[in-house]
């Protein structure tokens, strides 16, 4: 369990860990609706690569202007969200580097703490709306494949065009009542937590040598242990 961490930050983090999974599930569908490819063919593409494909498949889809709009700031916003769960997969790191460290605190300036009940919370509320958002994108994007297959003269197709019309009316009120959830927390940056890592490799190598000079012997006696 890690030191610190109330029972409530855990299970939030834990919450924020399976929202984050399932919105990068929901990603995962957009892009194999996007470039019609089967779901499990993403398996194995990073995540940059995926959200470049989508983008770039999003040329070939019959969209309205304000929806591919809407789609492109929802990957943004994905990216982000990616180097926030990447903070708080290192939370106790963040917390132990950033006492002391003026810089990082000077960032914070009055925003919620990045780790509370609070912070956790408000950003799981923003993971789930994003899942939504993204997987009826997904949808709308099938639904558009689907009605462009129909002829014209196909008596089926206004009852597409009505599925599409939902389809589109569902997408655009995830994206209001997303961006009408209240503002996210600060969270640390890519380079925060880059600067947080090389900081703790840091402090290890001063520990270690720290320890190897008050022991004269303790190289020799590790070496000896080796060989032994």
């Amino acid at each position: 369990m890690e030191k610190g961490l109330t029972k409530f930050q855990l299970a939030a983090i834990g919450a924020v860990a399976l929202a984050y999974n399932e919105l990068e599930v929901a990603v995962d569908l957009l892009r194999s609706t996007v470039i019609a490819l089967p779901h499990e063919a993403g398996n194995s593409v990073t995540r940059e690569a995926k959200i470049g494909s989508i983008a770039k498949g999003l040329a070939n889809v019959e969209l309205e202007t304000e929806d591919q709009k809407q789609i492109k700031h929802a990957l943004d916003v994905f990216q982000e969200f990616t180097i926030y769960r990447d903070a708080i997969n290192h939370v106790r790191l963040m917390n132990l580097m950033s006492v002391g460290n003026s810089d990082l605190n000077l960032r914070k300036g009055k925003s919620v703490d990045a780790f509370s009940d609070k912070a956790l919370n408000i950003f799981y509320d923003h993971l789930i709306a994003l899942e939504k958002e993204c997987s009826s994108a997904a949808m709308l994007v099938q639904s558009l494949s689907v009605l462009k297959s129909r002829a014209l003269v196909d008596l089926t197709r206004s009852s597409y065009t009505k599925g599409k019309r939902a389809c589109t009316s569902q997408f655009r009120g995830y994206g209001t009542r997303r961006q009408a959830l209240p503002p996210m927390p600060w969270l640390p940056s890519e380079s925060d937590l880059r600067e947080v890592k090389t900081k703790w490799q840091q402090a290890q190598v001063a520990e270690l040598m720290a320890w190897l000079t008050a022991w004269p012997d303790a190289g020799s006696t590790i070496e000896s242990s080796a060989h032994g």
